[in-house]
């Protein structure tokens, strides 16, 4: 019997190899349905998903399909250091960014509070995963596959060479699988909206990139057919003024285009730590799973309560000063509390009779942000558990932007940020 389905391939980080391991509950779950399955085809991992969406509760399933992915993620790695090798291209390093599913599971996540929650990896987790949680590679493959377009080894190839970390692995060599201008035609809504949010943008500007996200890539595909039947090649597409006047709104340049790219860019990617030990499967319960660039519990919590404590300072603040203006304007006190309760923008200025350029202007999203981070990161200045991190200006600016998104992400039960949250407990005091 073939073991694609039962035989997962992981790193050993301390001997530096690669190596295809059992997993036994696959295994059994294949012997107990009395899948005999000699070759890997289209079919097969056809069968294997609808048994996987069938029985949504049962982990097996999908980790048949996992032990799949994770042969195709090696050949894929295996393919491109081939090809780059004399660039410097490094099979195991590269692996090692790909290769982080070592078959257990459950997925532990650490969420804006600090607090962990586990989950455990079947086809409804996948179905109903949480908004702003990035997901490992190897999921993302399992989550988007659409076997009637193809088999998971070529679904496998297309996803990998899109991914951030080995697209900026692969940069280090100045080597790119996919340009900007396809990557953003290539990109779902729900990832440019998360990735939007991630970002820091506020929500009178969000709707407004997201629609011209949707227009960009409606049109795209058509101009790069003219392209090619003008020059007879694919390469070289640059969106021209034509191009950019016909989009939704329509632009007078690229910016708000790289806005989108720099956004998609910046979301930063999960750390999962492997505990796989080869001379103890019993050992193989939980997927190690962090959303942060921290690496334990007390940093995370040590950062949220800064975070709580420099927000609830600075808005306290901005209120006290703003409720100055309440006798006169009874509506900027109604624009701050509807925000707190979660409304956009727009709605916002609906009920407030304003328009929404009143709203931005008096709820700053991003400087409010921006305001924030500084404090918390003046207020961790000193905190030995952050010392690396105050002394390099390149870490300092990502746990800035780490902490605007902390800040201004919506969370998907309440849709609202933990800015707005601040707000309202600021309001109520």
């Amino acid at each position: 019997m073939d073991k694609t389905y039962s035989r997962i391939y992981s790193v050993d980080l301390e001997k530096k190899e690669i190596y295809p391991h059992e997993i036994k509950s696959a295994d059994n779950y294949l012997k107990s349905l009395n899948i005999n399955i000699e070759k890997p085809t289209r079919n097969s991992d056809k069968e294997i998903y609808k048994l996987s969406a069938s029985d949504k509760l049962n982990c097996d399933p999908i980790l048949c399909l996992r032990c799949r992915v994770s042969m195709a993620i090696y050949f894929e790695c295996k393919e491109i250091y081939v090809k780059y090798k004399k660039k410097g291209v490094d099979l195991f390093d590269l692996s090692r960014i790909a290769l982080v599913d070592d078959g257990r599971k459950n997925l532990r996540i650490i969420n804006g509070s600090g607090k962990i929650k586990k989950y455990l990896i079947n086809f409804s987790f996948l179905e109903n995963k949480l908004q702003n949680i990035k997901i490992p590679l190897f999921l993302e493959i399992i989550r988007t596959f659409d076997f009637e377009r193809s088999n998971l080894s070529t679904w496998t190839k297309r996803i990998v060479k899109g991914d951030m970390n080995i697209r900026n692995y692969m940069q280090e060599f100045d080597i790119k699988f996919i340009g900007t201008w396809a990557r953003l035609a290539d990109t779902s809504t729900k990832r440019i909206k998360n990735s939007l949010i991630n970002y820091g943008i506020n929500k009178s500007l969000l709707d407004e990139l997201i629609c011209l996200h949707q227009s960009y890539k409606s049109l795209y595909r058509e101009s790069k057919k003219n392209h090619f039947a003008k020059y007879k090649t694919q390469l070289g597409w640059e969106p021209s003024q034509e191009f950019l006047k016909s989009l939704d709104p329509p632009q007078e340049n690229q910016e708000n285009l790289e806005l989108i790219e720099k956004a998609l860019s910046s979301l930063y990617q999960p750390k999962l730590e492997s505990i796989y030990s080869e001379k103890d499967d019993s050992k193989i319960q939980e997927i190690e799973f962090f959303q942060s660039a921290n690496e334990n519990e007390s940093k995370i919590r040590s950062l949220m309560e800064s975070i709580k404590k420099s927000s609830a300072e600075v808005i306290r603040e901005i209120l006290k000063a703003d409720k100055k203006k309440w006798n006169k304007d009874k509506e900027r006190k109604k624009c701050w509390i509807l925000y707190s309760k979660g409304m956009s923008q727009r709605e916002i200025a609906e009920k407030c009779n304003h328009k929404q350029g009143w709203v931005s202007k008096l709820i700053r999203e991003n400087f409010i942000g921006e305001l924030i981070a500084n404090e918390v990161l003046i207020a961790i200045k000193n905190k030995k558990e952050f010392i690396n991190i105050t002394k390099l200006p390149d870490k300092l600016d990502y746990t800035k932007t780490l902490i605007k998104n902390q800040l201004l992400s919506l969370e998907q039960i309440t849709n609202r940020s933990f800015l707005m949250q601040i707000v309202e407990e600021e309001l109520n005091k």
